[in-house]
């Protein structure tokens, strides 16, 4: 057994080191799982990636030591999840090696935008938008599903295939659906195919479809939801993937067609992993150690992923190198700081000196601190020599002098106190900011890349003066010590006289300084040589002033009676009066019965944190509001000061720079909630775009969020953004004094012209509901992503006048610019600008984007109205807080003279913003004490909190800076907005009685060609003329018809004949189907009376008439004739007429003159071949063939006639009224003239018969 034993545990090492335990690293998933309230799901590829992490562990070739462990949280598809669920990975447990997901493209960008801040590498398997490419925005980011750029790349190959040369796109507002159609757009400009049009909406694609049939749009991209379709270029491994489906049964989930990118992105994770090893290993790392402040780490990752290539589930799985065509020079900025060899060193160097000075410290107390003071030493050493030239060299009385340690440490204090004064009046009147300055550009031309170095200096605007007072008084005070160190030079005691000392130290300061402090100047912008010389300068000279006062000192005492120097030192500085106990010992007892009351008035304030995010460095685009911390602080101050507000509680406004950037934003919010005190209120981010992604997540913490410059109406969507409010008004309400000033110009036809951004495109969707509300009709809606040079072609092509423009002001020279190389300028153009944030006169100044001159970009500018957020309150009265709105502003541009920031336009929002937040706070004191809670036990688990908090600020209201704030139900301000005074809540335009517009021309400018209609009708005299003459006729038939039954004799035949004249006659006053039925009977009772072998015909083309007027009936049809313009006015006048038609009229028309034809032919045959029967009272050939003549000749010359002047109503109508009564009349004279002689003859015969018979 013992035996046995022993083998055990010998083979032990042997057993553990087969089974040693492997380390665990944590993957941080994040899936769109529940996507119940909209966006894409993307939990189908979880069993993907679950799969090949567990192939990846059961692997013994890859991470060998390591376990991976995919860690899950639901995104939702969703800004807000995405952000609270990375902040979480980060914030809690262990770190999270890598990152996975999220599914969708736009919940994925504010992560990867802010992650690569803590140095994690992001994976995305289903991400495709196109903006995710930008190395720049996204340097941690890979993806294993292909961008949509590429696959933009294929659409331009299937245009190629069928040489499809001209196509639109359009989109629906959305930031994936802009980067898809952005990229296209740029490739298809590239491969010279032409996009007719650009169209993007936002609920509904009415405006969008009307705009591409206008233009003839063929061939059309469209990129929307829910018909999202994509293109897959790989086939994926049929073993592989029944696995997959298998685990799916499982799992819950349905099919996700990105599922092998996800597996693919599991194995790209490990892969890269395992190859880390050996590379981490070298610098004695392992992976194991990851944590979020190892920048190396992350970029070895990069690099081997960079370079990492295999056979995945979806394909070949490489990256590229993330390079795209550039449009110019790429800059990086780089902070040149101190090199941190140099600073470690001085360091070093410094912590000996500090070390030294203690040693001296202890070894002589009582000199020690006789030395502090001005600088800690060259006070103290001339204190005490001046002492020594008072005792000894004091000529004017022989009294003993007595000087003591209390009287160097007043002249001391003296010193301090000077030094105060200047420091304190140099904060107050011009304080010191750090200040960015570029150095030379960095260029590298092989790949178009440039790093600007910078480096950050400690300065103000009147440096060079203080400075200069600094060096007079220190330079006077080191005259003083050389002055005395010069008349006490021959006082040979030791322990008493540093003249000798002094004189050395002085020229040891002076002389490095006259050296050294010219050099620095040159170095400034080489930050390793100025610190270290600048540090060498600082440290040599104290070493070298301790050393040289102390070391002769300690000399000196080791070798001499102590007992001799001590007396000598006491002598000269003995006491010369005491101070009785017992008045000491009543005014310290007065003193401590004193504390309780000092203590009652000094009790200390409970400090509420308010976390601020500001565009300050706005150098990398983007709109800056540092301008608006000096108001907040203002007002801050004010709260803090009050005691009425917060009494017992300290507000404390802490700043961070968002950089009008999502990323920053994020970033600067998370590190807010995850370090230091909780911050009960959020003032946000300066613009919208950055504050929209922070506003959507925030809420997860039960923070309270308050803007004051976030005009985008999106962010009135209490849905995705339920704590957010805002003191200045949305663009929604800037929209109604919009629409008022179309109103108050009676302007009904208007066109908009967007930058494509979330910001304005949100205005534009807002303006174009109104719009339509108010039966305001929009021309145009054109949107543009760098160059609006098709843009202004669409809206000029639309003859569009009345332009609402919404893009960035940079974006104005450019647009302008191309307005006037495209002539689209002058008197009848008018733009409606978001000048809220445009600089005064900015077009003065000389664009570089542009190669218009100032005068020429004002000249596209033309007529122009700026609508802009009211500065301050209309209101000359008092505020909530005393003073008028003019007096709060003077004060805030003079803490604005000292801050260094430009004047903002919304500093007063944001002054009113710091009022609300502290308003709130103080109102719900009393209801959180019903629940025994304080305001200083905030933190972010107390949604009851933030409920109270909302239900307070949804009430209040008072009298700011900008005028009453108070809000409506979607926490946006409700208030006045000056355009001339629009009222939103009286929905009315108040111009004041200075008003003046100054338009272009002198007069107001209309919304377009003003047209009026007008009906080209028949000219009444004609009319009248034409109805009296077809009466006459139709009399005269009647005559006819009267003498026929009369004379009983006469053919029945000619009864149809005088029918079918009179139906014609009638025919005049008909209109529509009408006309052509009488036509065609009237023609057919005439002549078919004459042709009466053709009545079988007569009645099969009246059956053939029914069947036209039932399958294409006639129906009346306006058609405009040439516009006439009047160019004075802008007026025009269209002349219209309208037609009895049908949709094959050129069909039924040729059917029935073919038909006519055929029996006027037949006609005339009978006429021909019946020509010699010699009875007139049967045969009329001649009179047939007369009128058929009299038929065929006039509508020979009349038909063509006809069909020219049919815009001409008078002229058509009096030419065919001509030929039907003329061809009507003339055939019924023709035909019975000649008869009534031999009638009445015959009717004379036969009375003369009858009455010989009787």
């Amino acid at each position: 057994m013992t035996r046995k034993r022993l083998c055990f545990f010998l083979l032990l090492p042997l057993i553990f080191s087969h089974c040693k335990a492997k380390e665990t690293l944590y993957i941080g998933g994040l899936f769109g799982i529940d996507t119940s309230g909209g966006g894409w799901n993307s939990a189908g590829t979880i069993p993907a990636i679950q799969m090949a992490i567990d192939e990846i562990n059961n692997n013994t070739e890859i991470l060998k030591d390591y376990h991976l462990q995919l860690l899950i949280k639901d995104s939702k598809c969703n800004v807000g999840e995405a952000v609270r669920g990375t902040l979480e990975y980060i914030s809690s447990g262990k770190p999270k090696i890598m990152f996975l997901g999220p599914g969708c493209s736009k919940a994925t960008m504010p992560v990867a935008e802010a992650i690569h801040y803590w140095n994690i590498v992001q994976i995305g398997f289903s991400n495709s938008s196109p903006l995710l490419s930008s190395k720049a925005v996204f340097p941690l980011y890979f993806r294993t599903n292909p961008s949509e750029r590429f696959t933009n790349l294929g659409r331009i190959a299937i245009l190629r295939r069928f040489n499809w040369k001209k196509v639109a796109i359009m989109q629906q507002n959305n930031d994936v659906f802009t980067g898809i159609s952005n990229s296209l757009v740029d490739l298809l400009s590239a491969a010279n195919i032409t996009v007719l049009a650009y169209e993007s909406f936002k609920d509904h694609p009415r405006f969008a479809l009307e705009n591409l049939k206008r233009k003839d749009a063929r061939i059309i991209f469209a990129f929307f939801y829910p018909d999202e379709h994509y293109i897959t270029f790989c086939e994926t491994p049929q073993e592989l993937y029944a696995e997959y489906l298998e685990r799916l049964k499982n799992s819950g989930y349905s099919e996700n067609t990105f599922a092998s990118y996800g597996y693919d992105a599991a194995w790209t994770c490990a892969l890269t992993l395992n190859a880390s090893i050996d590379v981490l290993g070298k610098q004695n790392f392992k992976l194991n150690e990851f944590n979020y402040s190892h920048p190396n780490m992350s970029k070895v990752f990069v690099d081997i992923m960079k370079r990492i290539s295999f056979a995945g589930m979806s394909g070949q799985v490489k990256f590229d190198s993330g390079k795209v065509p550039v449009d110019g020079l790429r800059i990086e900025e780089k902070l040149e700081g101190v090199d941190p060899g140099v600073l470690w060193f001085v360091i070093a160097v410094s912590i000996l000196g500090v070390l030294m000075a203690i040693g001296f410290l202890i070894f002589n107390l009582e000199l020690w601190i006789v030395m502090i003071g001005f600088s800690l030493g060259f006070g103290a050493m001339f204190s005490k020599t001046w002492r020594v030239h008072v005792i000894f060299l004091n000529t004017k009385t022989t009294k003993r002098v007595i000087i003591r340690d209390r009287q160097l440490f007043s002249m001391v204090a003296v010193l301090l106190l000077i030094d105060v004064i200047i420091l304190v009046t140099w904060q107050i009147v011009d304080p010191l900011t750090s200040k960015v300055e570029n150095l030379t550009l960095q260029v590298t031309l092989e790949d178009d890349t440039g790093i600007q170095p910078y480096i950050t200096m400690c300065t103000c605007e009147n440096i060079t003066i203080w400075l200069a007072c600094i060096y007079v008084f220190k330079g006077l005070l080191l005259l003083f010590g050389a002055y005395l160190a010069w008349e006490t030079r021959k006082v040979h005691i030791l322990a008493l006289n540093d003249s000798k000392l002094i004189g050395l130290s002085l020229y040891n300061v002076i002389i490095p300084c006259i050296l050294v402090i010219p050099i620095l100047g040159v170095v400034a912008d080489q930050p390793t040589i100025h610190f270290s010389l600048s540090s060498f300068l600082t440290i040599f000279c104290t070493s070298f002033t301790l050393s040289l006062v102390f070391v002769p000192k300690i000399m000196f005492l080791r070798t001499a009676d102590g007992n001799s120097v001590s007396t000598a030192t006491k002598s000269a500085t003995a006491t010369g009066s005491t101070i009785e106990g017992g008045q000491m010992s009543s005014k310290r007892l007065f003193f401590f019965l004193l504390l309780p009351l000092i203590f009652s008035h000094c009790k200390a304030k409970k400090t509420l944190y308010i976390g601020g995010l500001f565009g300050i460095d706005t150098s990398g685009g983007g709109w800056n509001s540092a301008g608006i911390i000096p108001a907040v602080q203002m007002a801050i101050d004010e709260i803090n000061n009050s005691t009425e507000i917060l009494k017992d509680y300290h507000l404390q406004l802490l700043i961070k720079d968002s950089q009008c950037n999502v990323g920053e934003a994020v970033r600067r919010t998370l590190e807010y909630i995850s370090s230091g005190r909780p911050k009960i209120m959020f003032l946000s981010p300066g613009c919208s775009k950055a504050a929209m992604p922070v506003a959507e997540a925030i809420h997860y913490w039960n923070i309270v969020q308050i803007g004051f410059s976030n005009s985008s109406p999106l962010l009135s969507s209490k849905a995705v953004f339920p704590l957010y409010f805002r003191t200045n008004p949305s663009e929604k309400f800037s929209n109604l004094g919009r629409i008022a000033i179309l109103r108050r110009f009676n302007w009904k036809k208007v066109a908009i012209l967007q930058q494509n951004n979330d910001v304005f495109t949100g205005i534009s969707n807002s303006l174009i509901d109104m719009l339509g509300a108010t039966n305001i009709t929009v021309l145009a809606y054109e949107s543009f992503k760098d160059h609006p040079k098709i843009a202004i072609e669409n809206l000029k092509r639309k003859d569009a006048r009345i332009i609402f423009a919404f893009f960035y002001q940079d974006q104005h020279y450019i647009t302008f610019c191309e307005a006037f190389k495209k002539g689209m300028y002058g008197p009848k153009y008018v733009w409606i600008l978001f000048s809220g944030r445009l600089q005064d006169n900015w077009w003065k100044v000389q664009s570089p984007l542009v190669d218009c001159t100032p005068e020429e970009v004002r000249k596209g500018l033309s007529n122009n109205i700026g609508t802009a957020e009211l500065k301050l309150s209309p209101v000359s009265g008092p505020t909530k807080f005393g003073k008028t709105p003019q007096e709060l502003y003077t004060e805030y541009l003079e803490r604005l003279n000292n801050s260094g920031y430009s004047e903002n336009t919304f500093a007063s929002y944001g002054y009113d913003a710091a009022w609300t937040c502290a308003l709130t706070l103080n109102a719900s004191i009393n209801v959180l004490e019903k629940q025994n809670f304080k305001l200083n036990e905030f933190n972010y688990s107390l949604p009851n909190v933030s409920k109270v908090f909302v239900d307070i600020m949804k009430r209040i209201s008072f009298a700011g800076m900008t005028g009453q704030v108070k809000f409506d139900s979607n926490h946006d301000r409700n208030t006045q907005r000056r355009v001339a005074f629009y009222d939103m809540e009286k929905d009315t335009l108040e111009e004041d009685s200075n008003s003046v517009y100054l338009w272009d021309g002198g007069k107001v400018p209309v919304d377009g060609l003003r047209i009026e209609e007008k009906l080209e009708g028949v000219d009444p005299g004609v009319l009248w003329f034409v109805i009296a003459v077809s009466i006459l006729g139709v009399l005269m038939a009647i005559a006819f018809l009267i003498f026929n039954v009369y004379n009983q004799n006469i053919s029945w035949l000619h009864t149809y004949l005088r029918g079918g004249c009179t139906v014609r006659l009638r025919q005049r006053a008909r209109k529509l189907f009408l006309e052509l039925w009488i036509a065609m009977i009237g023609f057919s009772l005439g002549f078919g009376a004459m042709f009466s072998k053709t009545w079988r015909v007569h009645v099969i083309f009246l059956n053939a008439k029914t069947t036209k007027r039932i399958v294409d009936p006639l129906t009346n049809k306006v058609e405009n004739l040439t516009l006439q313009v009047s160019q004075e006015d802008d007026t025009g006048i269209q002349p219209y007429v309208t037609k009895c038609t049908c949709e094959n009229i050129m069909i039924w028309l040729p059917c029935i003159y073919l038909y006519k034809g055929l029996l006027l032919l037949f006609g005339a045959y009978l006429a021909w071949e019946t020509r010699k029967v010699h009875i007139p009272a049967l045969n009329d050939s001649k009179l047939i063939g007369s009128s058929v003549y009299n038929v065929i000749i006039p509508c020979i010359l009349v038909f063509p006639i006809l069909g020219v002047v049919a815009d001409r109503p008078t002229i058509h109508f009096s030419l065919s009224s001509f030929l039907t009564i003329f061809c009507t009349s003339f055939t019924l004279s023709l035909v019975f003239v000649p008869k009534v002689d031999p009638a009445s003859a015959s009717k004379t015969k036969e009375e003369n018969a009858r009455e010989t018979e009787e």
